[in-house]
């Protein structure tokens, strides 16, 4: 039932929809014909146009290439798809199905897979059928995206073509042709579901959080807007009045750190956590601080002419992992303060921002998981959710506090999933609390396309060793309790035989196991006595090795295996 949801939506927002509304500015999609001699590709040829017009810049020729190299055996081997071939027709020229029939490859993925450019998130919907009139107006007029619809044509051999709807001009519906190349051509709503040459036989709707008249920051009213982008059919009801002052306003102004924070007038834009995990370089402000300890290691890089400060209380403690670089030019310092309980969260009487969430990602199998979480999440202390597949079995659940306005990671990707092969839906609900006590509930469909990455991909890929050198654990007297447990695998890469160093007794192990990418177990034991181990049988990959220690810290490292 799931995979409907956002079907049925369509379907809620269209009867919802005002009724008379017979024409629709014809969205601004280009004009894209198929490739010369490529007479099949008019679904590339719909990808890229609906690619292109949510600002990601691609064409047939990368499509059609990239689905080469993933099935060569169908697509024309190691020819490129836009060279000259000795073959007539060219290996290349195939379609490509929507994929309601899980088809690979498939369209639906093809823009799913480059649907995410940094700057958008693009989510796509594939269904079997037709849609009616009313739901077409809503997702071209409230969503402001494109459809793709597949015909099944009728006239001499049986085949199918892919075409773009883009608006709807008196009544009657206008599309952009890829095999004619021919922008706005119009047939009636009965023509185009059947007209003795072709039967309307499925589609694909397009949403982004980025996309239509709800999300244009500006007030349509002639739209059915209240306020900016909220009220009316087809936007978010708005929850409070707009706004007012430099400090509630929505906007990041010229003297604000970020948005309503900070500066001369507006409260400081995060509060101060018991513990702060820095793990990525996109996570540093000029002040990083944190009452018991700030953690900071992975890819963390303090740049050249960048300035960051790690603060702690006086009775907390820094720590500097492998992984944590600080570069020539650059100017880091770590310090102590007594009195760090000035900085309060921000929290507004008008609570101007919602959340949203990626709806597509890939993971690199080999190199780890990739994050999946909640952007914009300003002025939320506490997240409960939970994560389900197609048929509605768990994935993962958490309860997670919000340590400072922003986003907030949920899931790896890896842990609890049951499959690991190619695309992959899962869906979130949660609720998520307010600073001012409110709740409100989100969620929704998202995809994990999960692709294999060679041996030789993660060995050149390899973190390589730091510009600056964090303190030497091992240096720290094991009688200490200050010391932070650490250990460290000797070689990595190697070869099924390594050596863990740690700055604790191996006494202190309560459990060591190592799992491969699936989370199988390859290797366990509870009784260390050698800090040599051997793996029984060594496989080429990636393996993560868990140390439990007795006093119930846990501890993980990743190892390669040559």
């Amino acid at each position: 039932m799931k995979k409907y949801i956002l079907s049925l939506l369509l379907f809620f927002l269209g009867i919802t929809g005002t009724l008379q509304a017979q024409t629709i500015e014809k969205l601004p999609v280009p004009n894209v014909k198929t490739y010369p001699l490529r007479k099949n590709w008019c679904a590339a040829a719909c990808a890229e146009c609906v690619l292109k017009y949510n600002k990601t810049d691609i064409d047939q020729c990368k499509i059609m290439d990239d689905i080469r190299f993933d099935y060569p055996l169908v697509y024309g081997g190691n020819d490129f798809c836009c060279q000259p071939s000795n073959t007539s027709p060219h290996p290349c020229d195939k379609g490509i199905d929507l994929g309601y029939f899980y088809e690979n490859p498939n369209l639906n993925n093809v823009l799913m897979r480059y649907g995410n450019n940094g700057n958008n998130i693009l989510f796509s919907n594939v269904a079997e059928g037709v849609l009616n009139f009313i739901n077409i107006q809503s997702q071209l007029g409230s969503f402001g995206q494109p459809i793709i619809a597949r015909w099944n044509m009728w006239v001499g051999d049986l085949s199918a073509h892919a075409i773009v709807i883009c608006g709807i001009k008196n009544g009657e519906i206008q599309y952009m042709d890829p095999g004619k190349g021919d922008l706005g051509t119009l047939l009636s709503y009965e023509k185009f579901k059947e007209n003795g040459e072709h039967t309307w036989f499925g589609y694909i709707v397009l949403s982004s959080p980025y996309s239509g008249h709800c999300f244009n920051c500006k007030l349509d009213a002639d739209k059915g807007e209240e306020e900016i982008d909220c009220g009316g059919s087809g936007c978010k009801p708005c929850y409070s009045p707009p706004p007012t002052g430099n400090c509630t306003d929505c906007k990041k102004n010229d003297d604000e750190k970020e948005i309503d924070c900070g500066g001369a007038d507006c409260p400081p834009c995060e509060d101060v956590p018991q513990e702060r995990v820095i793990t990525k370089t996109a996570q540093l402000s000029s002040e990083v601080k944190a009452l018991k300890k700030i953690t900071a290691g992975g890819a963390t890089t303090v740049a050249s002419g960048e300035t960051v400060s790690f603060i702690t209380k006086e009775e907390g403690s820094i720590v500097l992992l492998p992984g944590f670089k600080v570069e020539e030019g650059s100017n880091f310092s770590t310090q102590r303060q007594e009195d760090l309980s000035g900085y309060a969260r921000a929290c507004p009487e008008n609570l101007c921002a919602t959340a949203w969430f990626p709806r597509s990602l890939t993971v690199r199998l080999g190199m780890g998981g990739t994050w999946f979480g909640f952007h914009d999440l300003l002025y939320a202390v506490k997240i409960e959710y939970e994560i389900t597949d197609e048929q509605g079995r768990h994935i993962y659940s958490k309860t997670k506090e919000i340590a400072n306005n922003g986003d907030v990671e949920l899931w790896d990707c890896l842990f609890g999933a049951l499959t690991f092969q190619g695309a992959v839906t899962y869906y979130l609900t949660c609720t998520i609390e307010r600073c001012n006590g409110g709740k409100y509930t989100d969620g929704g469909a998202f995809v994990v396309t999960y692709e294999y990455q060679s041996l030789i991909e993660v060995l050149e890929n390899l973190e390589t060793p730091p510009q600056f050198s964090p303190l030497n654990l091992n240096d720290v007297p094991l009688n200490s309790a200050t010391a932070t447990p650490n250990f460290s695998i000797i070689p990595n890469p190697n070869l099924g035989a390594f050596q863990l160093e740690t700055n604790f007794p191996l006494s202190a192990i309560g459990n060591l196991k190592i799992t491969n990418l699936m989370g199988a177990t390859v290797y366990e034991t509870q009784n260390v006595v050698s800090n040599t181990v051997q793996l029984p049988r060594p496989t080429t990959g990636t393996f993560f090795v868990l140390m439990i220690l007795k006093d119930g810290a846990v501890l993980t490292q990743k190892m390669v295996v040559r």
